[in-house]
């Protein structure tokens, strides 16, 4: 009996002081990370891999992705090597890949039908928790019931952290990756002092400022930048953006359509003000630190996936009936009228624009 006493009061101050858990991540030498997209996702994941560094300090970490977005995490000190999604024919033959790596811990932060079968029947494998009928009952019935959390903080249970994050950074790839084109015209931003960056898309209409609002904004804030530079991609954000560039009242750069990742995040980089959307740009300029402006119309910061660092979120003046109508975004306003972005202050968005920019 006093042994037993003993033991359980050895392990209990093993506990307090550490050691027990050091004991056990100490035994993790190697660990998958899962998110396959899209930008403002991967972008946020960088808020536990600082955390994973500093937990599993012995451990070598890998991040499995997609191509087109390892930019976004390959220059953390924490990764060790980028897994490309693509490079294999089949999801059975990167399963069999993963197994016979032998991972000590994986952790699926995108909890998807795909991570899922890759990752059947492995051990140890985590996964974040994305609360969806908490999400449902918000979105379909406006029904608010229990926490809600920001998707990092999901992210950093799977590794048993409870911790808010108000702030991480996105490293940067080297400035040898802009290609010749452009060159000319990131000096240009880096010669500058001021720099407003602008971003008119997001991955549905329905989650866009509208375009006048846009116009009467910048003529009022424009003669406050030495720069303003138009970013994004798309067909549509091309067209929106050349209909804006023609109506303000100063001269601007347009870079829509015409950066890689790695590109699109130096170029942030050097911006002093980004405004834009619930978009995967405003993540990459809050992750390069630069004052941020987002607006979220539709979306609700109870969805969690808002900017994270020096960010200013503007949403409608009412309270309104219909919103949120969804995480994701529509082709158009369900209710036919985008209250939920028209009923913004745009004197509001210019005075946050004049303050971020003392």
């Amino acid at each position: 009996m006093k042994n037993k006493i003993a033991k359980k009061s050895l392990q209990q101050n093993r506990e307090n002081t550490g050691e027990f858990k050091n004991n056990i991540t100490d035994k993790i030498q190697k660990i998958l990370i899962i998110r396959f997209s899209s930008i403002g996702d991967i972008v946020l994941t960088n808020s536990i891999l600082k955390i994973v560094g500093k937990k599993y300090k012995n451990a070598t970490v890998n991040y499995l992705t997609k191509n087109k977005f390892r930019s976004l995490v390959e220059f953390h000190p924490v990764v060790s090597n980028i897994i490309i999604l693509e490079d294999h024919s089949s999801l059975i033959q990167l399963r069999n890949s993963i197994k016979k790596s032998t991972y000590d811990l994986i952790i699926d932060l995108h909890n998807s039908m795909r991570s899922k079968l890759i990752t059947f029947g492995l051990k140890n494998v985590k996964r974040y928790k994305k609360h969806k009928i908490q999400r449902y009952l918000l979105t379909k019935f406006k029904i608010r019931i229990g926490e809600f959390f920001h998707v990092t903080q999901k992210y950093l249970e799977t590794i048993n952290v409870k911790e808010k994050i108000n702030s991480f950074k996105l490293f940067l790839p080297s400035e040898e990756m802009i290609r010749e084109n452009l060159r000319d015209k990131f000096q240009q931003l880096k010669k500058s002092n001021s720099v407003l960056g602008i971003s008119v898309g997001a991955s549905k209409p329905s989650k866009m400022f509208p375009i006048h609002k846009f116009i009467d904004i910048i003529n009022s804030v424009g003669f406050e930048f030495d720069k303003i530079v138009f970013l994004g991609n798309g067909e549509l954000e091309d067209k929106l953006t050349k209909l804006i560039a023609d109506k303000i009242d100063f001269k601007s750069i347009n870079l829509c359509s015409q950066l890689t990742i790695s590109e699109l995040i130096l170029f942030v980089n050097e911006l002093t003000i980004f405004i834009g959307n619930d978009s995967g740009i405003a993540h990459i300029s809050a992750g390069t630190e630069v004052k941020t402006i987002a607006f979220f119309g539709q979306t609700v910061l109870e969805y969690g996936f808002t900017p994270v660092g020096n960010v200013e979120i503007i949403e409608p003046d009412e309270k309104l009936s219909c919103r949120p109508c969804g995480h994701l975004g529509h082709n158009n306003c369900p209710k036919k009228h985008h209250y939920c972005m028209e009923k913004m202050s745009s004197e509001k968005i210019v005075n946050k624009i004049k303050k971020f920019n003392l």
